[in-house]
């Protein structure tokens, strides 16, 4: 099993080759979802933690999202059940900060607190939205 450092420096390498080959846009809020990637709006009541692993044990140190803020998502993960609200998560790629346009972040944010499952609900089909 790769250790958690490896891991992320694997997934960092991976968005920054797609980066340089043009596969993610990091000009503006606007752009659209790419093939690799789903633009998602935060639009339930909830602030949305970032974690390391689809769990809330492993908290990132980076600020909470907050309803409103958008986020680049590339596949979705099985973790930990919040409140019996469902156990799927995203995998995080980038955030929209409006001082600093968009960050690459290699985290998970607990789908229900995002958009309440829409994306993995409009895209969980084969050759959609993929699992991580």
């Amino acid at each position: 099993m790769k250790s958690r450092s490896v891991q992320r420096a694997s997934r960092a390498v991976l968005v920054a080759v797609m980066a340089a080959s043009g596969m993610l846009l990091a000009n503006a809020p606007a752009h659209a979802s790419t093939s690799c990637c789903y633009q998602v709006g935060l639009n339930t009541s909830h602030n949305v933690g970032l974690y390391w692993a689809p769990w809330t044990a492993d908290k990132d140190t980076h600020p909470d999202l907050h309803p409103g803020d958008q986020i680049m998502v590339d596949c979705w993960s099985v973790g930990q059940n919040i409140n019996n609200q469902g156990d799927v998560w995203y995998h995080v790629v980038e955030e929209w900060d409006p001082a600093t346009d968009w960050v690459n972040w290699d985290d998970y944010v607990y789908g229900a607190y995002v958009d309440n499952y829409a994306v993995w609900h409009a895209h969980n089909s084969p050759g959609g939205f993929p699992q991580c």
